[in-house]
Parts: C-alpha cells; sequence; structure tokens
C-alpha cells in the first residue's frame, strides 16, 4: 500500500504545482506577495520512492569511499541502503511543519537549463530541524527531475551534503567538519545503482 502511494506521486503533480507557483508570480502588486507561502515540492518522498525503485531492481549498488584522496569500494547490501539515506529521508520535510521556517524561489536557470527551486532556512529555524537548504533541478524538456541538492546540519561542527542524480543513476554524500582547529578531511561517499 505503502509503495503505491509514494509512486503516486508523480512528475505531472510537481508540473502542476509549478504552472499553480508560476500563475501566482504574475500577481506581482498583490499586497499578499510578502505574505506568500512557500510551496514544497515532495523531497523526501521523491527520495523515498527513488529508494524503493533501487531496491526493487535487486541489484546490490555499488559504495565509493573517498578520504584524502584515495577510495575504496565494495557492494552495498540493499538491506544497508535505508540506513545509508536515513540522514537525507529523516525528519521529513514536508509543508505543514517546516514550510514557516524557510524561502523559496523558483526560476529558470539558463547557465544550466533547469527549472530550478530553492529553499534556504531563515533565522527562526529551531534546532530540532537539520535542514538548512535545499535545491531541486527539473528538465523543462522531459518535466524530470534531474538533481537533488540538500544541505544539513549533522551535529554542531559537521555537515553533510546530498546530490542525489536522478537520470545518472548515482549520488554522493559529502561529510565535511566545521571546526578548523580540528580539521578533519572530507568523506565522500558514491553510491551508483546503475554501472
Amino acid at each position: 500500500m505503502m509503495h503505491q502511494f509514494i509512486k503516486s506521486i508523480s512528475i505531472s503533480t510537481v508540473v502542476f504545482s509549478l504552472l499553480l507557483i508560476s500563475c501566482n508570480n504574475h500577481k506581482e502588486n498583490s499586497p499578499k506577495r510578502e505574505k506568500e507561502e512557500v510551496t514544497f515540492f515532495p523531497v523526501s518522498s521523491y527520495l523515498g520512492g527513488q529508494i524503493l525503485e533501487i531496491k526493487e531492481k535487486g541489484l546490490s549498488p555499488e559504495k565509493i569511499i573517498t578520504i584524502n584522496g584515495k577510495s575504496d569500494s565494495s557492494f552495498l547490501k540493499l538491506s544497508e541502503l535505508d540506513s545509508v539515506m536515513h540522514d537525507f529521508t529523516h525528519p521529513f520535510i514536508d509543508s505543514a511543519t517546516v514550510s514557516k521556517y524557510y524561502s523559496s524561489k523558483k526560476f529558470f536557470d539558463q547557465t544550466l537549463n533547469y527549472i530550478t527551486l530553492t529553499y534556504e532556512a531563515n533565522q527562526n529555524l529551531p534546532k530540532e530541524i537539520p535542514w538548512l537548504n535545499w535545491n531541486v533541478y527539473i528538465n523543462p524538456e522531459t518535466e524530470k527531475v534531474e538533481t537533488i541538492y540538500l544541505v544539513k546540519k549533522t551535529n554542531q561542527n559537521q555537515i553533510t551534503q546530498l546530490t542525489w542524480k536522478s537520470s545518472k543513476k548515482y549520488c554522493k554524500i559529502l561529510t565535511l567538519n566545521s571546526n578548523d582547529s580540528n580539521a578533519e578531511k572530507p568523506i565522500e561517499i558514491t553510491i551508483k545503482w546503475e554501472y
């Protein structure tokens, strides 16, 4: 049942939402413009659906860990995929819970040739919400999500970034330590589910 729910979140829903948003963007003189509510792309649901598709294929993804320029690869068991991706599916991003803590922008990025949705945390972000920002890049010709980029504060001195490349069938997780006095090297994990 949950599987059907996740698959039901389709690009047509996203495109419809974007059309509604673009219609609202023409009302620039409206006094309600300043208090416009943030409309969220269903990032958590989308990633959940992508992870489910990988698991359904039954092919163990390749996992490459790179530290200080040295890489080591292995196969990731499908049973481990949820735990590896847990940081990016929890806490769940939904408009009802977090919309008041973020500002959003929607525009066509001519440099990348993508419709770009950006979300930035405002100064009122509570400590229990770790998402600092995220971007969604949509191919305007295919109307498919090409890339999702998420930035999360994982602890006091550390942030983790996810770059999810839907069409290229891989993702990168980069963990950065922000404490200069104890500078640890960034850890990069690449997961490829088609090779």
